[in-house]
């Protein structure tokens, strides 16, 4: 439920304290943690909601404004019932906190929550702030825990969370406990085809050379030009693995259109043999033979250098996974040692 606090101010005052106490039995919703993210370059200002601050405590909330004009400001906050009963509802007040003589406080009231009517909180998978919704803020959760095994974010259980869990929750996003919409089923049409390319087929002991991960081909799906359509690449997730005895991972740069998007990663693991990266909701559609990625690996010892997808997946523009395969190509580090000839 919302709590609306309105004040009423005769003069103008700064540094103001509002402090609501919550009643017993109801507990205060964090609204900070979901809901709106502002894009776009828009910059939000403490004017446009009329303070400066809001906190959130156990038992009372606050709101501090640094300036507070004179006349009528409303303020508001979202507090669910905890345990059914009969509560106080204690007096709001508010006060500028370097001026005594200016106090003032709202009347106190009794709240009835009926048992009968209280239900057994339903069920929400990716419902991680526990507010009834899924929202952007709920799909963040898993896109921080993406490429790890925590147990928390794999929605699907598999072991690792990975696109299959981010498409189960952007699929269904505007669900809540008590409201589920229809959603799309989380695999859709279309291949993406990736490619893993080394930029020289031969190197020498410690010199640094670069692969490139690229989108090598799409085939199901509609592209437009600059644009992102319903059936484009909306998210990947690529995982490779060496030999860490051979390779050591000195940098990876990612594509700046990447970069705009949710990133996933990266992870670059020289003991394992692992480096990980990925992308969600990509602002324009990837392209055929556009550059995801430059991986540059430094050379520790001769041998054949072989890399491995361990994991490749791909989501079109409607969060639904596709089917990705890739095409690999691998080089040769040679140990040899070139010695100046000098002829009298």
């Amino acid at each position: 439920m919302q709590v609306n606090l309105t004040v009423e101010a005769k003069d103008e005052a700064g540094y103001v304290l509002l402090d609501d106490p919550l009643p017993a039995g109801f507990e205060a919703i964090n609204e900070r943690l979901n809901t709106v993210s502002y894009g776009g370059g828009e910059v939000m200002y403490w004017r446009d909601w009329g303070y400066n601050r809001k906190n959130l405590y156990d038992d009372h909330v606050t709101f501090f404004i640094t300036y507070l004009w004179a006349g009528q400001h409303s303020y508001s906050y979202l507090m669910r019932a905890t345990t059914a009963g009969e509560f106080s509802v204690p007096p709001a007040q508010i006060y500028p906190m370097y001026e005594e003589n200016m106090w003032g406080r709202s009347d106190s009231h009794r709240l009835s929550v009926d048992f009968s009517k209280l239900v057994t909180r339903p069920l929400l998978s990716g419902d991680f702030d526990r507010d009834c919704r899924l929202t952007d803020f709920d799909l963040r959760q898993v896109a921080g825990a993406w490429g790890t095994s925590n147990v928390k974010r794999d929605l699907n259980q598999n072991g690792q969370v990975d696109l299959t869990d981010l498409s189960l929750v952007s699929t269904r996003q505007g669900n809540t406990c008590l409201l589920t919409q229809p959603t799309l089923p989380i695999t859709g049409s279309g291949q993406a085809k990736f490619a893993i390319v080394s930029q020289a087929e031969q190197m020498q002991v410690s010199q640094p050379f670069t692969v490139n991960v690229m989108l090598e081909g799409l085939s199901g799906f509609e592209t437009v030009k600059g644009v992102r359509t319903p059936s484009s690449v909306g998210g990947f997730g690529v995982t490779l693995s060496f030999d860490p005895t051979l390779l050591q991972i000195a940098k990876l740069t990612a594509n700046p259109m990447v970069a705009e998007a949710l990133p996933l990663g990266p992870y670059l693991d020289n003991k394992g043999g692992r480096v990980a990266f990925g992308a969600f909701n990509l602002p324009t559609p990837v392209l055929t033979r556009s550059q995801l990625a430059t991986i540059i690996f430094v050379a520790q010892q001769s041998g054949q250098v072989e890399f491995s997808s361990a994991n490749i997946q791909a989501m079109n523009g409607q969060g639904q996974i596709v089917e990705a395969v890739t095409v690999i190509t691998n080089a040769m580090v040679h140990n040899e040692v070139y010695l100046p000839v000098i002829v009298k």
